[in-house]
């Protein structure tokens, strides 16, 4: 039995836009310098590292910057013409910058924890452009400027006392600083508790038919009958926006974009 009618699709296209709305208008007033007193005012009076702090700080906000946009492509997704499947595709892309904003600006870590993770979000966005230069074979001295970055941020974190984290199996191979980030999957979990989600959604992005029928299709009954090809009957499916699934999509797109500016 259907929780919600069509109508509520509606609903959930006005809920996110005015979302939207209201955090726009409230990230012109926390975009600027620090407030005397607040935790990061308080947290960069004592670091020993300030520019990790404000490196935290920025990377944070442009990753709410992404979350922001892909949230209005779930709202164009889910305005006729309506787009069914990609809108699944479109909830996974704001969830990972969402979580992983969230999981830098958390508020229950301190000023040193919170350099660590910003070491460590440093050291995979390099570790995946070194992996693109080579993939798209970049002449040398553009891998040989990402691998000096690298070590370079290599270098900072020793000179705090961080350590580098090796693979337990490969010594040699670095797979982290500071502390471990967690994978998509598991940061997801950590974060916002919606691995379940993001894993059904992956699993749109990732083509898997059976997932992409049961979110995204309804069967078409004719006569009570399937319809029959070459002998065989073949059930036929059509694309549909089911309210229900709408109204769960949204209070996810919702929650996972205000975490990080709440924090």
């Amino acid at each position: 039995m259907a929780l919600v009618g069509p109508e509520h699709i509606s609903v959930v296209r006005e809920a996110l836009s005015s979302l939207y709305d209201g955090i726009t208008s409230l990230r012109g007033e926390i975009d600027g310098p620090p407030v005397a007193g607040s935790p990061y005012a308080n947290e960069l009076a004592v670091s020993r590292r300030k520019q990790s702090l404000d490196t935290a700080w920025s990377t944070s906000l442009m990753l709410i910057d992404s979350g922001e946009e892909h949230l209005l492509a779930v709202v164009k997704t889910i305005t006729v013409p309506m787009l069914p499947i990609a809108c699944w595709t479109c909830v996974r892309s704001m969830l990972e910058p969402c979580a992983r904003a969230a999981w830098m600006l958390d508020p229950m870590i301190d000023g040193e924890m919170r350099i660590k993770r910003t070491f460590a979000v440093q050291f995979a966005g390099m570790s995946q452009r070194l992996k693109f230069a080579r993939a798209m074979n970049q002449p040398k001295h553009v891998q040989e400027k990402v691998k000096r970055r690298i070590a370079k941020v290599e270098l900072d974190a020793l000179n705090l006392g961080f350590p580098k984290l090796r693979d337990r199996r490969r010594k040699k191979r670095i797979v982290g600083i500071g502390v471990k980030m967690p994978t998509a999957t598991e940061m997801v979990k950590e974060v916002l508790d919606e691995e379940g989600a993001y894993r059904i959604f992956s699993s749109v992005s990732h083509g898997q038919a059976g997932i992409i029928r049961e979110l995204s299709f309804a069967p078409v009954s004719k006569n009570g009958l399937t319809l029959q090809m070459g002998g065989s009957p073949a059930q036929v499916f059509k694309k549909t926006v089911d309210p229900d699934l709408m109204a769960w999509l949204g209070i996810i797109v919702a929650e996972a974009f205000a975490k990080p500016v709440w924090y």
